[in-house]
């Protein structure tokens, strides 16, 4: 009798972003994965790490299925984001390995959907039915959810960057003299304060 014994008994629930693929599947923002209605998620590597598998997610290496901690850490970093459709919290089993914001899974299946993006009252209509059918879980309409607007920090200029930023108000000879300053002080290694 050789069963694996789970690494986890039940599941552990996180937070993803979707954007839509025609005709109503849910699909990884900023990868091309498709989640298909009735079956698992499954998580792959697609890292040669010296032809070596292994199984998915390893601590050493960046592959699973991803998944926030909460929603406002989405909110925050994917806030700006235009193609945003749906949130929701997914189911993460099998192998798991927490983070400080979020996790990585072996498997993953949605528990909720959310449409966050604004349509139609016909269209959310069938983008509701649609989406519940095929996936087999609650599905709700809230635009107003992702409406709320975290403030989103601003990375620290670069070395490189003029000290002020033009602004609509400054007349062509400000920006001139601005611009001449910034090319002096570049040219000098130094930095303005």
């Amino acid at each position: 009798m050789n069963e694996t014994i789970p690494d986890n008994a039940g599941y552990v629930t996180g937070w993803r972003v979707w954007c839509l693929k025609q005709p109503y599947f849910l699909s990884s923002v900023g990868a091309e994965f498709v989640w298909m209605p009735g079956r698992k998620s499954v998580a792959v590597c697609c890292r040669d790490l010296g032809g070596v598998d292994h199984r998915v997610p390893k601590k050493e290496c960046e592959c699973g299925i991803y998944a926030a901690k909460d929603i406002e850490f989405l909110v925050r970093n994917y806030q700006y984001t235009s193609h945003i459709f749906a949130v929701g919290r997914v189911a993460l089993w099998g192998k798991v390995i927490e983070h400080s914001r979020g996790y990585r899974a072996e498997y993953a299946y949605p528990l909720d959907v959310t449409i966050v993006q604004e349509f139609s009252r016909s269209l959310e209509d069938r983008y509701m039915k649609s989406l519940h059918e095929m996936y087999q879980v609650d599905v709700r309409y809230s635009p107003e959810m992702w409406k709320v607007r975290v403030p989103r920090p601003l990375p620290p200029a670069p070395r490189w960057a003029p000290s002020r930023p033009f602004t609509p108000k400054m007349t062509r000879v400000q920006k001139a003299v601005l611009w001449k300053e910034f090319l002096k002080d570049k040219k000098s290694g130094g930095t303005t304060p």
